[in-house]
């Protein structure tokens, strides 16, 4: 599971970005299921190629990459522990 940080476009990263980085275990609940699970931030050559690759196929993250310019979208990967 990926998280991205598009505070849907705006100059600055979304508050909830500063939580994961500073408490990256987190209760997840997918559906009925629940489970605890670690993020871990991209690092942001990484991060800057998954974000390209989904806008390509998303117009509305497309949009919000264009409206965060010039700051880097952060990306989350939440891995199940």
């Amino acid at each position: 599971m990926l998280l991205f940080g598009t505070a849907q476009g705006a100059p600055a990263d979304p508050a909830w970005c500063h939580n994961l980085r500073a408490n990256p275990v987190v209760d997840v609940e997918d559906g009925s299921e629940r489970y605890t699970a670690e993020v871990f931030e991209l690092d942001v050559r990484r991060a800057t190629e998954i974000v390209t690759r989904r806008a390509r196929v998303s117009e509305q993250l497309a949009d919000y990459v264009t409206g965060a310019a010039p700051r880097v979208i952060p990306v989350f990967e939440v891995r199940r522990t």
